[in-house]
């Protein structure tokens, strides 16, 4: 295998072709649709409504843990309000509450790994908050799919 060129020898970045996914898409005879651009505050209040909206609609199993789980929802959102986390959390974040508010479990569970792995030492503070979430959402979907098994 050749060496890797020298940094110096590279093109600066400016000169390097942008990826535009929009473009992308439409190579594929696909339409790309972007979700709403949210403000900061906007989303932190849909991020937290979607996520409370679950809690309260968990069973008594995960209402025992409701305490626990609020005060891992707060310390998030303390780190938004804060800016401490990134936007590209904050919309990994967004598509999450909306998958577990609408009840995808899987989604939801495969973007909290991807945070995880990409964001462990901004994400760990909180994240067993909205495990908990993730397993209830699951869960519940497992027993429905269960209950109709049965049928």
């Amino acid at each position: 295998m050749p060496p890797l060129p020298p940094v110096s020898a590279l093109p600066p970045s400016s000169s390097l072709p942008s990826y535009k996914p929009e473009e992308a898409a439409s190579n594929y005879g696909l339409e790309l649709t972007l979700p709403p651009v949210l403000s900061k505050q906007e989303g932190i209040e849909r991020v937290m409504a979607n996520l409370t909206s679950v809690l309260e609609s968990a069973s008594e199993d995960i209402k025992k843990n409701k305490e626990e789980i609020c005060r891992r929802l707060d310390a998030m959102k303390k780190m938004w309000d804060e800016d401490i986390l990134k936007p590209e959390i904050h919309q990994r974040l967004l598509t999450l509450s909306d998958a577990l508010k609408g009840g995808d479990g899987v989604l939801a569970d495969q973007i909290h790994i991807g945070l995880m792995v990409d964001h462990v030492s901004l994400c760990s503070p909180w994240m067993a908050g909205v495990r908990y979430l993730i397993h209830h959402v699951k869960n519940q979907t497992q027993a429905c799919e269960t209950g109709e098994e049965e049928s």
